[in-house]
């Protein structure tokens, strides 16, 4: 019964996974590097501005997909033409609306920061949600069946291309303009391969009332969650652009960035081979299998308490071997940011992706909601009592009302695993409390700490390979 459970091919799985892996491991090594030229080239200063333009260019990215993807990969008829042509053309005139719009509010916005430049970039840098909104949708159509090849060569060309653009730019003229350049460059490659590179339908024109029902019902509630996610997620940059210095959030974004890029590797690994392989389970049999939810979590956690104790420890290192004494700051930062991660990430990817299988996206919607709400009454108040760290960790502590959503919601359709989930959070905390008094302890006898943390960092991956390696050898004995 057990082999019976896990009918979809493991290879496709398995195959699925070191490609999402590469994938988006590359492009965010390449992001990192580029970062760190451009943060050579560039003051702080002006890092904060590029921080505030990225949060509108994110925001104009997120909005532009509306659930297109979720909404192939979850629905029966996703290989329909007159569904993937309907949803092609939704896609493109929401990336229409999105530049008016994005268009019309950058005066107000330039305002609202004080920052006139703003008003110039913003109508130019959300021409990008116009691209995006012409991407095939044969993107979609091989993230549903588990193939990710081409996609993965796409991400990584229009990437190289997106920043060779903003460092040649950057070596000429240190401006916001570079990364405005490189943004959407970026996206015309990605569009233009989407329909050269990949193989099937070509996209036109068209508008098929049941199909439009189908996307509505189930975009809806992919809309209104993409907007409480953006607005939860980027509400720290729009609370902390106005509460510190330029100077401050660019150090901030710094430490975002080193705190975001190994958990949002694990992230992409769930949107885009956990939730394909979870959607395939429910049309086919009606449910996720127990056994399958079983070791796709066990995995996860694996994986994931490996990436958390890594950026933890070695975090701070990094950050004060690759940048100057004007973002050795951010070195705090990283670890106090990471607390959310673990809750957002490690332990919420897998229940969100459980719950949109089961086209039930609204539960999105509220926990992300929740912690926008949370944000909103809480972080002031911390910031003006207790300063800009307390801030912080304050923000990443609402990520557990978000997790407590997840947790409840699924529930409700006979996913269990809260106890492995309390087991292992406690054991990471006391582990990396334990860690981090012993680093202390050692530098305090003279030990240079950048030399312990590496160490420690390399302990981490003996372990968690060792453990990965006898978790696979038992199961493939037990099969």
């Amino acid at each position: 019964m057990r082999n019976l459970e896990w009918r979809l091919p493991q290879s496709k799985v398995i195959q699925g996974s070191l490609w999402t892996f590469t994938s988006y491991g590359v492009v965010q090594l390449l992001r990192l590097i580029s970062n760190i030229c451009l943060a050579r080239l560039l003051v702080p200063e002006a890092f904060g501005l590029m921080s505030l333009v990225m949060l509108v260019m994110q925001g104009l990215a997120m909005f532009s997909d509306i659930g297109i993807l979720p909404s192939i990969v979850q629905n029966r008829e996703g290989n329909s033409p007159a569904f993937l042509n309907t949803a092609w053309t939704i896609q493109l005139i929401r990336g229409v609306v999105i530049w008016l719009l994005a268009s019309a509010l950058s005066i107000p916005f330039s305002a609202l920061y004080e920052q006139p430049m703003l008003a110039q970039v913003i109508p130019v840098a959300s021409l990008s949600a116009i691209i995006s909104g012409l991407n095939s949708t044969n993107l979609a159509t091989e993230s549903r069946q588990l193939k990710f090849k081409n996609i993965t060569a796409i991400e990584i060309a229009s990437q190289i291309l997106s920043i060779a653009t903003m460092i040649m730019w950057a070596l000429v003229s240190p401006t916001v303009w570079a990364l405005v350049a490189g943004g959407i460059l970026g996206a015309l490659s990605k569009m233009l391969l989407s329909h050269t590179v990949l193989t099937g339908p070509i996209n036109r024109l068209s508008w098929d009332s049941k199909s439009v029902l189908g996307l509505i019902k189930f975009g809806k509630w992919i809309f209104i969650s993409t907007i409480f996610h953006f607005l939860a997620s980027q509400s720290d940059k729009i609370i902390f652009g106005k509460l510190v210095s330029l100077t401050e959030l660019g150090v901030y974004s710094i430490a975002v960035i080193f705190a975001s890029i190994p958990f949002s590797v694990i992230s992409q690994l769930s949107s885009s081979v956990v939730f394909p392989l979870f959607s395939r389970c429910i049309n086919e049999k009606g449910h996720i299998p127990e056994e399958t939810y079983k070791k796709v979590s066990r995995i996860y956690m694996v994986v994931g308490t490996a990436v958390t104790a890594i950026t933890f420890i070695g975090g701070p290192s990094i950050i004060k071997l690759l940048y100057d004494e004007r973002y050795s700051v951010a070195s705090d930062l990283v670890q106090l940011l990471v607390i959310g991660r673990w809750f957002e990430v490690v332990l919420g990817s897998v229940r969100g992706a459980a719950l949109l299988s089961h086209g039930m996206p609204e539960w999105n919607s509220i926990a992300s909601g929740l912690k926008l709400f949370l944000i909103c009454i809480l972080i002031y108040p911390i910031f003006a009592f207790y300063g800009f760290y307390a801030a912080v960790i304050g923000y990443g502590v609402t990520e557990l009302f978000r997790y407590f959503v997840f947790v409840y919601a699924n529930y409700r359709i006979s996913i269990r695993g809260l106890n492995l989930d309390i087991f292992v959070t406690i054991i990471a905390s006391f582990s990396l409390i334990f860690i981090e008094y012993i680093i202390w302890f050692m530098a305090r006898l003279g030990h240079q700490e950048q030399i312990l943390r590496f160490g420690a960092c390399f302990m981490v991956l003996i372990v968690s390979a060792v453990a990965g390696f006898v978790y696979l050898k038992y199961k493939f004995k037990e099969r």
